[in-house]
């Protein structure tokens, strides 16, 4: 028992004595957390980035670079309205991860509660291909409702043709 008591008492004084910044492991997982985070942000913006070229894009959409800093959910869905893309923060939003609403209509959010007025709004302006801004009323995958705030707006390719829509969103009080 003196060896740890001594051992103790030695390594306490080499600590006290030490210039070190000590984190604790809780600190360390918040760094992780947020490093895993930003590693999923950045693939998200890649993989836009991949999109956008294949398809094209006639010009970088109006402010996707600082939607992530802002915490908006970005989904792109093709012409006809199917999701092809959204950034990995709709999990923290809604519940559905990316993999799960791709291929599926932006619909898969809404429900009984959701306003025909606002959702009347939304097809008015995609039919026309121009630019909407609206809240309303989405459902998470858990049943529970939130209300949504959505600017969203048409992409074209450099021949001018419809090849996406491009919405940020974000869960508003």
């Amino acid at each position: 028992m003196k060896e740890l008591l001594d051992y103790d008492t030695a390594a306490s004084q080499f600590y006290k004595k030490s210039n070190f910044t000590y984190f604790s492991l809780s600190a360390w997982d918040l760094s992780g957390i947020f490093f895993d985070e930003t590693c999923k942000e950045h693939k998200s913006l890649n993989e836009l980035k991949v999109l956008a070229s294949k398809n094209k894009w006639k010009k970088e959409p109006s402010y996707h670079r600082t939607a992530l800093d802002e915490g908006l959910v970005i989904v792109v869905t093709d012409p006809n309205l199917k999701i092809v893309h959204t950034t990995s923060n709709i999990t923290k939003m809604n519940g559905y991860t990316p993999e799960e609403v791709k291929g599926k209509s932006p619909n898969i959010f809404q429900g009984e509660k959701t306003d025909r007025k606002s959702k009347a709004k939304i097809y008015s302006a995609i039919r026309q291909n121009k630019p909407f801004e609206t809240t309303l009323v989405n459902y998470r995958k858990d049943g529970s409702i939130y209300k949504c705030w959505i600017k969203a707006e048409p992409i074209f390719n450099k021949k001018g043709v419809l090849t996406n829509f491009i919405a940020y969103e974000k869960a508003v009080a």
